[in-house]
């Protein structure tokens, strides 16, 4: 199994038939070796701790090495797919290569190799191989429009000791980018490449210095400056500037959120009249 289904932390597969092994605690961006089954049709539920996010339907296993991928919509509901995984042996100095493209933000991609085609207008939800490729160090990238260049780029990867081996790659979303998940199922191994520049999404706080006082505003502009320190590197989503200012008179006050590269917002601009205080929280949308 391998779980590229973002909004669970982890799943579990739990089969409808008696016996059967459970597959628990799968994260996020992981994949789990081969389990045994019997060739048999079988139902998983897919499951996070007491919740429910759905059921792969009904599957027809057969002899054969299976992958099940779990995934989100368009929608961003969870969805999965079945694949039987090629274990064959490609020419010598080859990989057998099979790419899935399940990123619903990119829409159609090509797959570049250091701006050269490995896969083609492969539509969201299509698969396509496996293709027997030379185990090479790979620099890939992703063309979203259909220009001939790479609009996303990853870190070049060199897969030369997976010569006869099966490699999947799977185009999926994380926190607004498309990332790659590259699987070798069959030496229950993977590797997760981001795009290069991505910078992740979490919570950062700040507190200001020392409590600064307002001089009367004279022409141009004066008035207290106060700065908060961000720590950690990582791409801004929104800003939320919480304030507690005394005064006798908030219609005087223009308060002003300034930016490292001088972009500035305006959060309070001189209203309010002769009410005393300001004391909010601030939203930069």
């Amino acid at each position: 199994m391998v779980n590229l289904y973002e909004p669970a932390g982890t799943i579990d597969l739990i089969p409808d038939v008696p016996d059967a092994d459970e597959l628990v605690n799968i994260g996020f961006q992981t994949q789990t070796g081969y389990f045994l089954y019997d060739a048999q049709t079988i139902e998983f539920s897919l499951m996070e701790d007491l919740t429910q996010y759905g059921t792969t339907g009904e599957l027809v296993l057969m002899d054969g090495a299976y992958t099940l991928v779990v995934y989100g919509d368009a929608n961003g509901d969870i969805a999965t797919q079945l694949f039987e995984d090629d274990l064959s042996e490609p020419g010598e100095g080859d990989m057998s290569l099979t790419v899935s493209h399940f990123a619903s933000s990119a829409g159609q991609v090509d797959l570049l190799d250091d701006g050269s085609p490995v896969v083609s207008d492969l539509d969201y939800g299509a698969t396509v191989g496996p293709l027997s490729v030379p185990a090479t160090e790979y620099a890939f990238g992703l063309d979203v429009d259909d220009d001939g260049t790479a609009d996303l780029e990853y870190e070049s990867q060199d897969l030369s000791s997976l010569s006869g081996e099966s490699v999947h790659a799977y185009a999926y979303d994380y926190d607004g980018y498309t990332f790659l998940f590259i699987s070798y199922p069959e030496v229950n191994s993977s590797l997760r490449l981001a795009p290069l520049g991505f910078l992740p999404t979490f919570n950062q706080s700040g507190t200001s210095s020392d409590p600064q006082s307002i001089p009367d505003a004279g022409y141009p502009l004066d008035g207290a400056a106060s700065s908060i320190f961000v720590p950690d590197t990582c791409r801004v989503a929104d800003v939320a500037v919480d304030v507690d200012i005394e005064h006798g008179s908030r219609g005087d006050l223009v308060v002003v959120l300034a930016a490292p590269d001088g972009q500035q917002i305006t959060l309070w601009n001189g209203v309010g009249g002769d009410a005393d205080d300001l004391i909010g929280s601030f939203d930069t949308d």
